[in-house]
């Protein structure tokens, strides 16, 4: 099944790439952060995270309607001790690895700056790794993963056009895998 969904997944962005290199408009490609990191969010005494780090394209249709596909990756490792005394321990980390198509719904094009809402729906591939530490020793790891639906809604984003060059940056609001608040960098191509 998660191999259906992950080929399934390839295909629509694909397909999504392709329709963008020959549909008139513009391209948009988007390099980005977000926060809070979903993957350590179920974690206590993080001691490391990444992402979420967010890649993808959103092709402009007309003015006010883009489609888009998204990657993104997020990590997080945790190191917690049984007691305060025990020499027992266990590692854990988590990543995330999520393929989102989104739409987004520009209500405001001004010439530097738009305003826009989104949705995007895909496929979350979770996985996870535990190792236990004895003190003298590591014990076996133990590994879980899992699949499902990934969404990312966004309630407003802007996007700013930088000078009059191709570059920008954008910034949005929001619930989902890419995080409450995600900002990054952008540049179309006509």
């Amino acid at each position: 099944m998660k191999k259906t969904i992950t080929l399934i997944a390839i295909m629509v962005i694909t397909r999504l790439a392709v329709i963008a290199q020959t549909s008139e408009g513009k391209t948009r490609i988007i390099l980005g952060w977000g926060a809070p990191n979903f993957a350590a969010a179920g974690l206590s005494d993080v001691n490391e995270q990444t992402g979420p780090i967010h890649v993808g394209f959103k092709h402009f249709f007309s003015e006010k309607l883009s489609v888009g596909a998204m990657y993104n990756y997020s990590d997080a490792t945790t190191k917690n001790y049984l007691s305060p005394t025990s020499a027992f321990s266990y590692n854990y980390k988590t990543v995330f690895s999520t393929f989102l198509t989104n739409i987004d719904y520009t209500w405001a094009n001004k010439e530097k700056y738009n305003l826009y809402t989104g949705l995007g729906l895909g496929y979350v591939d979770v996985s996870a790794t535990a190792t236990i530490t004895d003190g003298s020793g590591t014990a076996p790891t133990f590994t879980a993963a899992a699949s499902g639906l990934a969404y990312h809604l966004t309630a407003i984003g802007v996007h700013y056009k930088l000078g009059s060059s191709r570059f920008g940056g954008y910034a949005e609001l929001g619930f989902g895998y890419n995080g409450i608040v995600n900002a990054g960098l952008s540049y179309s191509i006509h």
